[in-house]
């Protein structure tokens, strides 16, 4: 059986959850499936409630949504997947083959091309938190220049003082 899960949420290291597709849809794997290969012996199995090819979030199922945006790593398997979330706001990874020419000039990679690519929004919130590591550097550098500059004029006040 080859995997073929829709979405992996991982909310720690320890709670690993696999969903699939509600319904096989062009050859999905399916949670019986799932259940059938042992994979419910190692992790949480659930399933989105869906027949759509792709995950569109308000047609899934409530515990998958509520899943969905607790979790704080995802992955998700499809160029389907990644039609249908590669605008949502969450940090996700998206794991797929580039099949057609719309995908691939999307992702920036040539058709055929096996891609592991993480969302804009998960690209967005790595480089802002770079600028605010690096402004908080900045921050603390000026912070420390100061006070090492009235602790120098408070001396030489002090010193004309006496």
């Amino acid at each position: 059986m080859i995997l073929n899960c829709i979405i992996i949420f991982i909310t720690c290291l320890e709670k690993i959850t696999f969903a699939f597709r509600g319904y096989p849809v062009i050859g999905d794997a399916t949670k019986d499936e799932a259940q059938f290969a042992g994979l419910t012996k190692l992790v949480e199995v659930i399933d989105n409630g869906s027949d759509a090819p792709g995950t569109i979030i308000n047609e899934c199922k409530d515990d998958f949504r509520q899943r969905f945006e607790k979790a704080d790593l995802i992955i998700a398997k499809g160029q389907g997947n990644y039609g249908s979330l590669s605008e949502v706001c969450k940090d996700i990874f998206f794991l797929l083959k580039a099949n057609c020419q719309v995908i691939a000039r999307d992702i920036g990679c040539r058709v055929g091309s096996l891609v592991l690519h993480r969302s804009e929004f998960g690209q967005n919130m790595v480089e802002d938190t770079k600028r605010k590591i690096i402004k908080d550097k900045f921050n603390w550098s000026m912070a420390s220049e100061n006070i090492a500059y009235n602790m120098t004029n408070n001396d030489i006040k002090r010193s004309i003082v006496k």
